[in-house]
């Protein structure tokens, strides 16, 4: 009879334990998978960034650009609605960790600077620019302004690369 309690004793210790090491691998695998479909939705976005939006604001950028070389303020309405990007995953992986594991410190300050500059922020200083250039056009100050629209652009095409190639997209 004694022999039975133990035996049963440490059937429901082993159990237990059979339990645990299970559970701990069910919630290992779970955050596995969590990991990569966060990593291809960030992948998504990134692409979308680049293929997409990118292209329309370098089109925004050379209307600009042809407005102000053929003096003509009145045709300046270009609006880029960087906050129209979209970014969730993006930052998923700034807390989740993989934008470390997966980036060099180079690549993870394009990381940032890339995700920052799609937001609100950004869109409402180039809009502004836009119309201030509109209200007051002085050519010197368009061109520049022009030239810092086709600069930032490039930025932003050559930071969604690099990150895209250090995703392993």
């Amino acid at each position: 009879m004694q022999q039975a309690v133990v035996i049963e004793g440490w059937s429901v210790f082993f159990g237990l334990v059979a339990g645990m090491v299970l559970q701990i691998f069910v919630e290992w695998g779970s955050a596995k998978l969590k990991a990569r479909e966060s990593l291809k939705a960030a992948v998504f976005e990134l692409a979308f960034v680049r293929d997409h939006k990118i292209a329309q604001w370098e089109k925004l950028a050379a209307d600009f650009r042809n407005a102000v070389n053929g003096d003509t303020p009145a045709l300046l309405f270009q609006y880029f609605d960087f906050s129209k990007a979209p970014t969730t995953a993006c930052y998923k992986l700034i807390y989740d960790g993989t934008a470390y594991a997966k980036m060099n410190q180079q690549t993870f300050e394009k990381f940032v600077g890339l995700i920052s500059q799609l937001s609100t922020g950004a869109e409402n200083w180039f809009t502004q620019q836009v119309a201030a250039t509109r209200a007051n056009f002085v050519k010197a100050t368009a061109v520049a302004n022009a030239n810092f629209f086709d600069t930032k652009i490039a930025e932003l095409k050559t930071a969604a690369q690099d990150v895209l190639k250090a995703l392993g997209a």
